[in-house]
């Protein structure tokens, strides 16, 4: 475990051709130690595919259950089941499935329903749950900045921090969404929240702004990067984490099930093999994106393949740009961070939350091994993220 990708600029061809049919070419490109093509080709005899020093497997008849459908921001955990990555790292569960919003993803490992006891989940629901009594103990960051901002023509808002009296458009009703808006109108003027927020469908958000049917549509880097190519008129996004730095999402397990015996070091390896897989994502974006709408979510085929790369970029890979993610590794896990960002929600919704250290699955975070990035991966990864780089900054 612990070994760094390939250059993404290495022949998938050439792979196809040295390993054994038994050894899938993408788990082998996220277990590999990057080597030259010879090298590839003298490690190609272990057909293991296990991350694991023994090869052993540790399996739990569990649903790791995500926040929502699978898309190009949302992906990690379903594809790090369906690719084979839990089980190259020495974990085999019994599903990992779409979610229903973070609210309802939360409380079913909170609760132990049925048998969830892993989640993907927004920041700002889980601490609600959590505050509601709910028993869920933080594995890991995900996407851990938040991709929420308020998205509007420039020059038509003078003040970011102040919508008294705007039009705002958002595309869902989900409690995310309108919870995140209350804390960014709570951080400017009192009285910013005496504007008109709306639920618009969201493929008229463009053509609202460009007619001025709304003043601003609030949402996410991927969608405002849409909205960009689409219109003729020049859009600032403003992000919400310049106000308010919170993480976007983390993973989380129940806490009673954790303690069992065993599940700490099972919950490390799946930790392990979901950073591990996002690496090959971080490193191999376009080849993910094929992977996505081929296997994972066929519906996609309907949207052209360079907007999801866009959206790759914008959604989860700019959101990931961050050392803590560079050194410390996807999925890291730190009282910097998400301590920080429980003071921040606690405060602004008037949560009675625990300490960090109570949250925080430090047991299980010390006993993964994260993927880490080299200078020359991450700049890289900059390179690639392109104009998107500073999004959030």
């Amino acid at each position: 475990m612990g070994h760094d990708n390939p250059d993404p600029e290495s022949s998938a061809e050439k792979l196809d051709q040295v390993l054994p049919d038994s050894l899938d070419r993408r788990t082998f490109i996220a277990s590999a130690v990057s080597a030259s093509a010879a090298g590839l080709a003298g490690c190609a005899g272990d057909s293991s595919g296990s991350g694991t020093p023994s090869g052993d497997v540790i399996s739990r008849d569990i649903v790791w259950r995500a926040d929502w459908t699978v898309a190009v921001n949302n992906v990690v955990t379903i594809m790090a089941e369906h690719e084979g990555f839990l089980e190259d790292y020495g974990a085999s569960i019994s599903e990992a499935e779409r979610g229903f919003g973070s609210g309802d993803t939360t409380r079913r490992i909170g609760t132990a329903q049925d048998n969830e006891r892993l989640g993907k989940a927004n920041f700002v629901p889980v601490m609600n749950g959590i505050d509601a009594g709910q028993d869920v103990k933080i594995i890991g960051t995900d996407r851990p900045r938040s991709a929420l901002g308020l998205i509007y023509e420039q020059g038509n808002i003078d003040d970011p921090t102040s919508m008294s009296g705007k039009d705002i458009a958002v595309a869902s009703s989900l409690e995310t969404t309108y919870a995140m808006w209350e804390v960014a109108t709570d951080i400017g003027s009192p009285d910013n929240l005496d504007n008109n927020l709306q639920v618009v469908e969201e493929s008229a958000h463009p053509a609202s702004l460009e007619s001025g049917d709304i003043d601003a549509s609030w949402h996410t880097t991927d969608t405002f990067a849409d909205y960009d190519a689409t219109t003729d008129i020049n859009l600032v996004f403003e992000p919400l984490y310049a106000q308010f730095p919170t993480v976007e999402d983390v993973l989380i397990t129940n806490g009673e099930w954790l303690q069992q015996e065993g599940n700490a070091e099972f919950v490390s390896r799946c930790l392990t093999a979901h950073s591990h897989c996002a690496k090959f994502i971080m490193m191999n974006p376009e080849e993910e994106v094929d992977i996505l709408r081929d296997d994972l979510n066929p519906d996609l085929q309907l949207t052209e393949r360079e907007v999801l790369v866009t959206g790759m970029k914008t959604g989860l890979m700019s959101l990931a740009l961050r050392d803590e993610v560079k050194n410390q590794g996807y999925n890291f896990l730190s009282e910097d961070v998400v301590g920080t960002s429980m003071d921040n929600v606690a405060e602004a919704y008037d949560l009675d939350l625990p300490d960090y250290e109570e949250v925080a699955a430090t047991e299980v975070h010390e006993q993964a091994d994260l993927a880490t990035y080299t200078d020359d991966e991450w700049s890289q990864i900059e390179e690639y993220v392109g104009e998107w780089t500073d999004l959030l900054e």
